[in-house]
């Protein structure tokens, strides 16, 4: 879930991942956000609508981290 900090109100629900979330960021306009989950992959989502852009498998024991 994407939540308004100030208000606690919930502003989209993402579905995608199969595991929990270890990593999140957002793009510089806030209309993109990226996130990294145990189940190996990696999502950029488009907030406003939901909506899963690009999908990386990372496929490997160790999990990238974003910086």
């Amino acid at each position: 879930m994407v939540s308004d900090l100030r208000s606690g109100t919930i502003v989209q629900r993402l579905i995608g991942h199969r595991a929990a979330l270890r990593n999140v960021s957002f793009g510089a306009s806030n209309t993109l956000l990226a996130t990294a989950g145990n189940d190996r992959t990696v999502r950029i989502w488009r907030i406003a609508t939901a909506s899963t852009l690009h999908v990386l498998q990372t496929g490997g024991a160790a999990f990238p981290r974003f910086v």
